[in-house]
């Protein structure tokens, strides 16, 4: 009777909207930048499974696109990363895609040390997946660990199409 009732309650609650969890997407929007030109930013949140001692934002995972080709993307982690010593990169990602554990040199930094630039190859296998798990270290901080659902991206490749590493049918 007990877990009868107890699975009453657990279906009851699911079922109320303030419980219920909406499916990932990707927020797409125009962009003017620096120079004048505008481009789509596509960005995707994600939630943090070990978060940093500092959060000044929830993780993202945010793509940008001009004339149908990747020009950046990154994650955003809303702490400051730690200097990666001992490499030509400056951050290590540590990933999980899928089950599968992959390290990811990240190609640059932004200024302030909170987004980790990465190949757009690693991004196509990201698009691909159904999960995404990215572990980075914290500056002065503990190990971060931010997990992304991935989305249908389909709209990523109606919109970035035209780049050669960003194809459906590109396998790397």
């Amino acid at each position: 009777m007990r877990l009868f009732i107890g699975a009453l309650l657990c279906c009851a609650a699911a079922s109320v909207p303030g419980f219920s969890q909406a499916a990932p997407r990707w927020e797409g929007h125009p962009v003017t930048g620096d120079d004048g030109g505008t481009f789509t930013e596509f960005q995707l949140q994600g939630s943090y499974l070990k978060p940093p001692h500092n959060i000044a934002a929830q993780p993202s995972l945010i793509v940008r696109c001009e004339n149908g080709k990747v020009i950046q993307n990154f994650f955003s982690f809303g702490a400051v990363l730690s200097q990666h010593v001992g490499g030509l990169h400056p951050v290590r990602l540590e990933t999980e895609i899928d089950n599968l554990h992959k390290v990811i040199e990240v190609d640059d930094v932004s200024p302030d040390w909170t987004a980790a630039f990465f190949s757009r190859k690693d991004l196509n296998r990201m698009l691909r997946a159904k999960v995404v798990k990215v572990g980075a270290v914290e500056f002065a901080g503990p190990v971060i660990q931010a997990q992304f659902v991935m989305p249908d991206p389909e709209q990523i490749y109606s919109t970035c199409g035209k780049d050669p590493y960003l194809r459906p049918d590109t396998v790397f």
